[in-house]
């Protein structure tokens, strides 16, 4: 087995969950947002803690279709970074490099896409 294949399944279950996201109207809250990055980054940068929101589970039926959303954890932390994906820094319109302390990544794609 090569290095690349041993790394096949991990890539793979993170881009599962990268790309199958629950749609927006079934997990609440304001989700991520400019001014959110822009308190992270200042938080990071003065080695200050910040609270995060852990949205809830996502229950489903029998068949697989959303019914309710467990409750929100909230917890503080502290952040050296924040990391976000190339498709969330276009839709908050934020460059790279813009906020230091923010890192931009491109999401992993499965082993069978292209």
């Amino acid at each position: 087995m090569t290095d690349h294949e041993h790394h096949e399944p991990a890539r793979d279950a993170l881009a599962t969950l990268l790309n199958n996201l629950p749609p927006r109207d079934v997990v609440g809250g304001g989700g991520l947002s400019r001014e959110w990055l822009r308190t992270a980054n200042a938080n990071a940068s003065a080695h200050q803690p910040m609270p995060v929101t852990v949205p809830g589970e996502v229950v489903c039926d029998a068949d697989g279709l959303p019914i309710a959303v467990g409750p929100a954890t909230t917890m503080t932390m502290f952040a050296s970074r924040v990391t976000i994906t190339r498709g969330e820094a276009d839709a908050l319109d934020v460059a790279a490099g813009e906020l230091p302390h923010v890192r931009i990544v491109e999401p992993p794609h499965r082993a069978d896409q292209q």
